[in-house]
C-alpha cells in the first residue's frame, strides 16, 4: 500500500492554476455558506409549520413532525424527477423514432 501524498508537496500551480482554484474555492465557499442558510431557513419553517399544524393537540400520534413534513418534501422532490426521467424517455424515444437521435 503506498503512503498518501500531499499533492501540493508533488506539484506546483503556475499563476493561471492558482488564480482558477482561488476563485472555485471563494465561490464554492461562498454557495455553500448560502446553502447552509437556506438549509437552516427551510428548517425552522418546517418546525414553524408543524407547531402551528399541532397547536391545541394533545395527543402525540395526531401531532405532525418535523420529519413527517421532510419526508414528505423528499417523496415530491423524488416524484418530479421521477416525472422528468420520464418525458426525457419520451422526448429521447420520439427522436429515436424520426431518425434524430
Amino acid at each position: 500500500m503506498t503512503e498518501a501524498t500531499n499533492v501540493f508537496d508533488l506539484r506546483t500551480l503556475n499563476n493561471d492554476e492558482q488564480q482558477k482554484l482561488k476563485k472555485v474555492i471563494q465561490e464554492g465557499a461562498k454557495e455553500y455558506l448560502e446553502l447552509q442558510d437556506r438549509k437552516e431557513g427551510l428548517r425552522d419553517l418546517i418546525k414553524e409549520v408543524a407547531d402551528t399544524l399541532n397547536e391545541g393537540i394533545e395527543d402525540k400520534a395526531l401531532k405532525i413532525k418535523p420529519s413527517l413534513i421532510n419526508a414528505m418534501i423528499r417523496v415530491q422532490v423524488k416524484s418530479d424527477l421521477e416525472q422528468k426521467k420520464t418525458k426525457v424517455a419520451e422526448i429521447e424515444d420520439g427522436l429515436t423514432s424520426v431518425g434524430l437521435s
